[in-house]
């Protein structure tokens, strides 16, 4: 931006496009090939994207759907960037380019957020199901425990017989430098005597 202009006499959509352009840093090969494969894709699109589509990860209908929207995203910008620039009274074109990067980041990446659930209620979730997990192992060790000697010793053998085929089954997975292996006893009343 020159002395004497102000952000709204310099920045049209072609200029927005290129400071954003400036910001996302993308190789001008890729911008390129993408120009190829879907017009204006090399312009709009965002470099993971234009790597997605050049390696046809992106399928055709999706990458136009993508440019569309980065379309729209940069209609915005046009009218909202001049007062932006008004408001913070950037030094430099690398400032403007900085907070354009943070801008693009968060539109990017807001509908991952916001269809992600919140960090609180994930953990939340994943104790509750946890605290399920342990109840249920707490009754399943009672219920064992309550059963008379000669059933435990009938279903110990079949317990160990079970254990054993999982852990050679198991085994490719194992570290070979690891030679522990936990004891696979259920407590039994007669025992704890």
């Amino acid at each position: 931006m020159r002395r004497g202009q102000s952000a709204s006499d310099t920045l049209d959509r072609k200029g927005v496009l290129k400071l954003l352009q400036a910001a996302r840093e993308i190789d001008k090969e890729f911008v390129e090939i993408g120009d190829r494969l879907v017009p204006e894709a090399g312009a709009h699109l965002r470099e993971s994207d234009l790597i997605n589509l050049i390696l046809d990860d992106l399928p055709y209908p999706i990458a136009r759907q993508e440019v569309q929207k980065q379309k729209a995203f940069v209609g915005r910008l046009t009218d909202l960037l001049p007062t932006l620039l008004r408001y913070f009274k950037f030094q430099s074109v690398d400032h403007v380019v900085g907070a354009l990067l943070f801008i693009d980041d968060c539109f990017y990446r807001f509908p991952q957020i916001k269809s992600a659930p919140r960090r609180d209620r994930a953990l939340r979730e994943a104790i509750q199901a946890t605290e399920r997990a342990e109840k249920i192992v707490g009754e399943a060790i009672t219920a064992l425990a309550a059963l008379p000697s000669a059933v435990s010793v009938d279903f110990q053998k079949f317990f160990d017989a079970y254990v054993e085929a999982k852990n050679k089954k198991n085994s490719r997975v194992i570290d070979k430098g690891q030679g522990t292996r936990s004891s696979s006893r259920i407590p039994n009343q007669n025992n704890a005597r």
